[in-house]
């Protein structure tokens, strides 16, 4: 089975369409993480199989919890672009911020949304802290995304910070993750849904609003 008839298959066993342009984005996306993986450390994860599954699938599931509306949104350590690349090719109305401190993973982001075409995105090559820093006032965004983020506290303190009201977060954590979460003063914040994944056990997709 070809690339885009595997990549199809699975977005439609999470409810998921993807138009013929998406699915030709996708593929493009996926050459460049390929030939990009040979040179710095974007994944570890090299069957088209996996990479369809735990990048594209689970990436197109969080796309489901955010509206089409125009509306700012900001991706915190995104890495390989993943969640936020391609939930932006179905949700082409968003201004995505992509926020990575590591310059060469900024260059291959900058790559990616070239030869897709993908418009109002913005990768910057930036820590959390600098990224807030030089946010105009009042800097709200609708939604904060983040798949790899290590340190919790200081991202539920931007989000307290930055989020529209009702605005929402979305993070992808196991089962450590929630539980630390649960130990957290989330003043301004409430978790709003914890939803398995259903691309695999013990991973889940964990919305945060505030209030």
């Amino acid at each position: 089975m070809s690339f885009q008839d595997t990549l199809r298959e699975g977005a439609q066993g999470i409810g998921v369409e993807l138009s013929q342009e998406v699915l030709q984005q996708a593929e493009t996306y996926y050459r460049l993480l390929t030939r990009w993986n040979r040179k710095i450390n974007l994944t570890s994860l090299s069957k088209p199989e996996e990479v369809i599954t735990y990048h594209f699938v689970e990436s197109f599931f969080a796309s489901l919890h955010m509206s089409e509306s125009p509306s700012r949104w900001v991706d915190v350590g995104s890495g390989a672009g993943f969640p936020a690349l391609p939930i932006k090719m179905l949700r082409p109305r968003l201004k995505l911020y992509l926020v990575e401190p590591h310059h060469k993973k900024v260059h291959f982001l900058k790559e990616v949304v070239r030869r897709l075409g993908l418009p109002e995105v913005r990768p910057m090559a930036m820590t959390l802290q600098e990224f807030q820093s030089c946010l105009p006032s009042p800097g709200r965004f609708r939604y904060i995304s983040s798949r790899a983020w290590g340190a919790l506290p200081q991202l539920i303190n931007f989000a307290r910070q930055t989020l529209e009201p009702e605005g929402r977060m979305l993070l992808f954590m196991g089962e450590q993750g929630c539980q630390e979460l649960t130990q957290m003063d989330l003043e301004g914040l409430t978790v709003e849904r914890r939803i398995p994944l259903p691309t695999r056990e013990k991973g889940f997709l964990v919305k945060i609003r505030r209030i």
